[in-house]
């Protein structure tokens, strides 16, 4: 029992020695835990008053927690907005190809337009002056 009671040595300041009687060993054992009633009663102050203050931080860790899940829902939209972006700015150099196209397209059709416009008008001035000059003879 003494050999059992000698572990709480950090406690008790008692360790075992075998030579010691076994009324000096008791009472060095009561010695030893006599300080310790108190000494649990100051560590049960001690954990209610830490008791009380978790209660007043726990309202505070909670709004922690909301705004961590707002933080986290917006950077999951922010996210998902940025991927549609990144998506329209891959796409982007394409369809700016396909724009130049088109207007390579309409600026050769246009050129086309515009030199039968031209001819039509030459023709038809030429045809003006033809019948001029038939008319005159």
């Amino acid at each position: 029992m003494l050999r059992g009671l000698s572990v709480l040595e950090p406690i008790t300041g008692f360790s075992y020695d075998p030579e010691k009687s076994l009324s000096q060993s008791l009472e060095e054992v009561a010695t030893g835990l006599e300080p310790l009633p108190e000494t649990l009663r100051e560590v049960q102050r001690q954990l209610n008053q830490v008791a009380d203050e978790l209660d007043e931080v726990h309202p505070s860790l909670d709004l922690v927690a909301q705004d961590l899940t707002r933080f986290s829902e917006n950077t999951a939209e922010l996210s998902s907005q940025m991927k549609l972006k990144g998506e329209s700015l891959t796409s982007l150099p394409g369809d700016l190809d396909n724009f130049i196209q088109g207007v390579a397209a309409f600026g050769r059709i246009s050129t086309i337009i515009l030199c039968v416009f031209l001819v039509l008008g030459a023709i038809s001035h030429l045809s003006v002056f033809l019948v001029g000059n038939q008319i005159r003879t």
